[in-house]
């Protein structure tokens, strides 16, 4: 009989059942989260007492299910909110709220890999699929899973093929559907935290008098998230990182102020009130805590808002969806229950709120806010909507799975036709692009030409400058050894195990290079525990540190760099360092963005991962044509990276402030 076990990076109760199973049974075992290199030698002991059994490499055919998940996952969330459920109601309606509908503030609406576990989900599911249209004769399956809520969406069979259970070291049919109870005390807890929470910190910014911009003469109000994404924050020099050098330069021109929403604790924000301060009344910035009115921060409690949503919990249950024949309604449902008892969804209901009480009395011409179409990024559209032109900022890089900026066939001009409708997704009046590459995925996608402009890499603008410094310094800045090899490997957005697993593929790489020293750099918005990667280390020389040291001097100090999805790819090519590109094939969310294939030695395995970090050390010719090829890409995704991009970016956002000028005369 031939069997196909997924399971985990672990091994757990499926071993015992196959030991007991008949001489002539055959395993193919599909490890999920967990390269089969990893899993091999791990579990080497383990496979050998089974008969001949194969471990699943779906590295080859990776991108293939991406394209399949990236294409169900935008198709689901255009269709799924507008899907006609019964009494003619749909989740959009259900959910209309202050002249809107908060699925729209919902982080499922986002289809962020980096959002939940759901696209994750989707991805083992459509892995499952592929094998066993690779694999004929497939008799039995074996789920040996601890994503129960992943074992659930397989249930009694899958194609037709029996599936069974065992987890728990038994064997016994597929797991009966179920949706958790815990809804409702969920829902209530979580939201009367942040409630509170908002509560403390509205009281607070308006006792100490931070935000208080009472002048309505600022022409382009600059949205930004305080310390999240400010590189010094609390030392009375920060400054907002995404946006470089463009307040300065629209400073110059025109009156400028920001607008500021506080994400840190209410006791951090009372520790550091006064450096708090500082920071804000040097940029002349306004706080959204402080124009959030008590009687909001109610709202949010009201019976009615708790009502919508279990209704629209309760509506949901009556919906089948599959995908390949697995029925994924349950994965759907509990992602929706996750994202409706997320603190979010009611902070970005107080967001717009505020927002529309600024704008409103301070009259801008302009909002200009950085986008990855996330859910804060639409209340800030609801939020400021008839009231100043907004503007947003594509200040990353735009990817083939980086699915919140993908959309299904005919979205875009779905949208763009039903703007008067209060209840379906907002749009800015114009979208900033850091180069060619995202203008072009964009408008590819139904975006107008004429409100999708290439405005320069304003975020990587000092790039320019950073060429000029040299390795050695940056290696004494970091007390690292002068001589010697450096591989400087950068965690992207992931979570902790993750990043264990990454860090621990790239110390197996890098075995046997002498006198090396693995510089292992933290994301600044993931602070995983030092001691959770150096666990990995063994008799290799790690180091860990964090995102407050210099990125662009722990990579001139590098030999290597080896990224997974993450900008620095880009970064290190720039500054003429070559980079190894981790594409794990096992999660949906750790591939390269961009088309990377041409910036870096791509690697899917541990054995390739070795041979391109050796590659990248030893052949200066196979160095050069790289660096060569990816000064192409480079300048597809960021342009004007001469310096120029923050002037030219001001140029179009006054321009964009003019004609709202105008067109208030008119």
């Amino acid at each position: 009989m031939n069997r196909l076990v997924v399971t985990g990076a672990r091994l757990r109760g499926w071993v015992g059942a196959a030991a007991a199973s008949l001489d002539g049974d055959r395993f193919h075992i599909l490890p999920l989260d967990v390269t089969v290199d990893a899993y091999c030698d791990v579990h080497q002991d383990s496979l050998a007492a089974l008969n001949e059994p194969s471990v699943v490499d779906v590295a080859p055919f990776a991108n293939n299910i991406r394209d399949r998940v990236a294409s169900f996952a935008t198709s689901l969330m255009f269709r799924y909110p507008r899907a006609r459920i019964w009494n003619g109601r749909c989740l959009l309606s259900t959910l209309r709220c202050q002249g809107t509908s908060l699925w729209w503030y919902t982080e499922m609406s986002e289809k962020s890999a980096l959002r939940g576990p759901f696209l994750g989900q989707l991805y083992s599911v459509a892995m499952v699929l592929e094998v066993l249209r690779r694999t004929p004769g497939i008799d039995e399956i074996w789920l040996d899973l601890e994503d129960r809520d992943l074992s659930d969406a397989f249930g009694n069979e899958v194609l037709g093929i029996p599936t069974k259970d065992c987890h728990d070291g038994s064997l016994r049919p597929g797991l009966k559907k179920r949706i958790s109870r815990r809804l409702v005390p969920s829902l209530i807890s979580r939201t009367l935290k942040l409630a509170f929470d908002q509560f403390v910190l509205i009281v607070a910014t308006r006792a100490s008098r931070i935000g208080r911009v009472e002048s309505s003469d600022a022409d382009v109000l600059l949205y930004s998230r305080y310390p999240a994404v400010w590189d010094d924050a609390f030392s009375g020099r920060a400054r907002d990182r995404m946006l470089g050098r463009l307040p300065k330069e629209l400073a110059k021109r025109v009156s400028t102020s920001f607008m500021v929403c506080f994400d840190l604790p209410p006791l951090t924000f009372l520790r550091k009130v006064r450096a708090i301060r500082r920071d804000l009344c040097r940029c002349r910035s306004a706080a959204v805590q402080r124009e959030i009115g008590i009687g909001e921060v109610g709202g949010i409690l009201g019976l009615g808002r708790f009502l919508q949503l279990l209704t629209a919990d309760r509506d949901l249950k009556w919906m089948r969806i599959g995908f390949g024949g697995v029925d994924v309604s349950g994965l759907i449902r509990r992602e929706f229950r996750r994202s409706i008892c997320s603190p979010e969804l009611g902070k970005y209901q107080l967001v717009a709120a505020g927002l529309r009480r600024f704008v409103r009395r301070a009259r801008p011409l302009v909002v200009l806010h950085t986008m990855e179409f996330q859910p804060v990024e639409k209340a800030i559209w609801f939020g400021t909507r008839g009231y100043a032109n907004r503007i947003g900022f594509q200040h990353s890089t735009v990817g083939r799975y980086i699915t919140s900026y993908l959309f299904a066939s005919g979205e875009v001009g779905h949208i763009l036709a039903h703007q008067q409708n209060p209840i379906e997704m907002p749009l800015p009046d114009l979208l900033l692009t850091s180069g060619a590459y995202a203008r072009e995925v964009l408008t590819r996608q139904g975006f107008p030409e004429n409100r999708v402009v290439d405005c320069g890499a304003v975020r990587y603008d000092h790039l320019a400058s950073e060429r000029l410094r040299d390795r050695a310094s940056s290696r004494r800045g970091l007390s690292l050894p002068i001589e010697g090899v450096v591989v400087l490997v950068t965690l992207p957005l992931i979570t902790e195990e993750e990043a264990g697993r990454f860090v621990a593929t790239a110390v197996e790489a890098c075995q046997g290079i002498p006198n090396a020293v693995i510089v292992v750099r933290r994301h600044p918005l993931a602070p995983i525990r030092e001691e959770a990667l150096t666990a990995f280390a063994g008799a290799v020389d790690l180091r860990v540190v964090g995102s407050e040291s210099g990125l662009y001097d722990a990579i001139r100090a590098a030999d290597v760099v080896v990224v997974a999805a993450s900008t620095t790819a880009l970064e290190a090519a720039i500054l003429g360092v070559p980079v190894v590109i981790w594409d794990n094939p096992t999660v949906f969310g750790q591939q390269p963005v961009a088309d990377f294939e041409t910036i870096g030695f791509p690697a899917k395995s541990v054995t390739e991962l070795r041979a391109a970090v050796q590659c990248a050390l030893v052949d200066p010719e196979a160095t050069g044509r790289l660096l060569r090829r990816a000064r192409t890409e480079v300048d597809r995704v960021f342009s004007r990276l001469d310096g120029s991009a923050a002037s030219h970016c001001a140029d179009i956002v006054l321009d964009a402030a003019e004609r709202r000028r105008k067109s208030r005369i008119d």
